[in-house]
């Protein structure tokens, strides 16, 4: 099957191959390239909330709406998406945490999404407190 709709691959494929100028640029689990995608190409179809925006518009957009704080993308998948992860993550710092974006859907091999929050109003070690602690819960954390 050659599809650009990510939510179909996740509901209905184990694997997958990603293409771009005609060549497979890389090969894995849906899990392992939602999880690790290693090929810019990959990344721009994995890692993206809203499907009408590439990860970097929609940085852009979050960054210009959030321009004090820090701003982390959290990747999920398996095990982890049904956890309180981010719960367990604010009560950790001492500063106000919000939700911006998220998406979280079905595949073949469990949940995967991500989420972006917003921190302010903290301190240097309010946000590692805050990073080490969705880290150490096996969720992939980003600056933006």
């Amino acid at each position: 099957m050659i599809t650009h709709q990510m939510e179909v691959v996740q509901k209905i494929c184990h694997r997958m191959a990603v293409m771009s100028d005609g060549k497979i640029v890389e090969v894995g689990s849906v899990k392992e390239l939602f999880e690790h995608p290693r090929h810019e190409v990959t990344r721009k179809f994995v890692q993206n909330v809203d499907p009408d925006l590439s990860i970097e518009e929609l940085s852009e957009l979050l960054k210009k709406k959030y321009p004090h704080g820090q701003l982390l993308r959290i990747s999920f998948t398996g095990d982890n998406t049904d956890q309180p992860i981010i719960a367990r993550a604010i009560r950790e710092v001492n500063c106000p945490v919000s939700i911006v974006e998220s998406n979280i859907s079905q595949s073949q091999t469990g949940p995967m999404g991500v989420t972006y929050v917003h921190l302010y109003d903290g301190s240097d070690e309010d946000y590692n407190k805050f990073v080490s602690s969705i880290v150490s819960d096996n969720a992939k954390v980003e600056v933006l």
